[in-house]
């Protein structure tokens, strides 16, 4: 139900003004047929008119209902931290630089692969203390300290990246905050890259249509994992479908 909650918070003021203009039809409706009743001389239709008087106080009940409750969401409960997780494909991790001139991929349908109970997850050579070392049955895995570099690239003042920080290691999900504006913005796409995508870029949430100055811009969940270096990319397009601005982080996921 996260999506429904973020979509009345998103969107509350236009809901409860939909709502608002739907409550005052409603009402002249339940004034003209009282009126309309008084002077019918006829008891079908006064019963005809009675019951359209019902109908449409039982709508404003409804609809009072509906503008108090998105009218407590909005002010009392804040933006869920779950969202939809990119798909999920196995590879070894590398340190990867962004090529400018790469052809953002299409949406990519999320299937998430879980890894069964008690299978070792094999660290990268690339980037992991002691990935070399072969797992033994039965012995304790000594957890492997992942060497994340910062990397921050293409940043500007219409896209920028604040949380996580570039060069941060996190487990479980990332919850990504920053600015995404333009002039003729038109939307904004987070993407992630790295073992779990085969070293494809692939999308970390839905796109988002609304610009964000300094605040949430979306989160993903990365359970089950592989563990290793990663890069998350905030894309802006103009109306037209045009890029704008682009930036571009380091992170390291553990599992």
């Amino acid at each position: 139900m996260d999506w429904l909650l973020i979509f009345v918070l998103r969107n509350g003021f236009w809901i409860v003004l939909i709502c608002a203009l739907a409550l005052g039809w409603q009402l002249l409706k339940v004034m003209g047929s009282g009126r309309q009743r008084r002077m019918s001389s006829f008891g079908l239709e006064r019963s005809q008119l009675a019951r359209q008087r019902n109908g449409a106080i039982r709508s404003i009940i409804g609809l009072i209902m509906v503008i108090v409750g998105v009218t407590w969401a909005t002010l009392n409960l804040e933006m869920p931290t779950t969202a939809f997780a990119p798909s999920s494909r196995f590879s070894a991790s590398t340190n990867l630089t962004d090529d400018d001139t790469e052809v953002t991929p299409a949406r990519l349908i999320s299937t998430r692969s879980v890894l069964p109970t008690g299978t070792p997850l094999i660290a990268p050579t690339a980037t992991l203390q002691d990935a070399g070392a072969i797992p033994v049955a039965g012995a304790t895995p000594t957890p492997a300290v992942l060497d994340v570099r910062p990397l921050i690239e293409g940043c500007d003042d219409n896209a920028v990246i604040n949380e996580p920080p570039s060069g941060e290691t996190v487990s479980g999900g990332v919850s990504v905050f920053g600015r995404a504006t333009a002039e003729d913005f038109g939307r904004y796409s987070l993407e992630i890259r790295g073992a779990q995508t085969g070293n494809e870029w692939d999308f970390l949430t839905d796109d988002w249509f609304e610009p964000v100055d300094n605040g949430f811009l979306g989160t993903g969940e990365l359970f089950n994992w592989l563990p290793g270096i990663y890069q998350i990319r905030l894309t802006i397009f103009d109306v037209a479908g045009g890029e704008v601005s682009r930036c571009l982080i380091q992170i390291g996921v553990e599992s």
